[in-house]
């Protein structure tokens, strides 16, 4: 406790809470300092310690391939989405299905099970995202034969408009650097995207 310079408890459970309110969002340390009350420096070092811990991962954004990165902040994911759905206060399905944060739990959980599929690849994978002004993939996977872009999307028929984010940036960086795109849905069967 000494070295995470927890004074309060108190403190540092509301930090926990608000981290899990951002899991599959942007990183914004400043702004979970304000929410939470304590400075910056407390917040990059209980963040720190809760990578170092295996309870939240990072994922970094792409680099298209001409050029510097699109955004320079990562994206945050609690490794355990049942950890993150009960600091939410989500404990029944019902619950969940109703939350605001249902899309984001459910990216934080297509992001563990990529994860784990990006590790067990060979080489091992760091599963990236994309994002610029118009265009967004939740995953991108840079494997030899081609980029694999993966978008999550909560409900069980995604919107076109979806499915278009992803062809978008298949145009922007060309069709011969993509291997394969997928969305990541709640759909019960395997479905072509068209």
């Amino acid at each position: 406790p000494e070295q995470l310079r927890v004074d309060s408890v108190h403190a540092f459970e509301q930090f926990l809470r608000a981290v899990a309110r951002r899991s599959g969002r942007m990183l914004n340390k400043a702004e979970i300092a304000r929410e939470v009350g304590i400075v910056g420096s407390t917040a990059a070092i209980w963040l720190d310690t809760l990578v170092e811990a295996g309870i939240v991962s990072l994922g970094r954004p792409g680099r298209p391939p001409q050029g510097r990165p699109l955004v320079k902040a990562p994206k945050i994911y609690f490794r355990d989405t049942g950890l993150c759905a009960h600091l939410l206060g989500i404990r029944t399905a019902e619950a969940l299905a109703a939350s605001p944060q249902a899309a984001a739990l459910w990216e934080t959980c297509v992001f563990a099970a990529v994860r784990r599929l990006a590790a067990m690849a060979t080489p091992p994978v760091e599963p990236l995202f994309w994002r610029d002004r118009t265009k967004e993939a939740d995953f991108v996977l840079p494997p030899a034969r081609g980029l694999v872009l993966l978008a999550a999307a909560w409900s069980e028929f995604p919107a076109r408009v979806d499915i278009r984010r992803l062809l978008r940036i298949r145009e922007a960086i060309g069709p011969e650097a993509i291997a394969c795109m997928a969305m990541a849905c709640r759909t019960p069967t395997t479905q072509a995207l068209r």
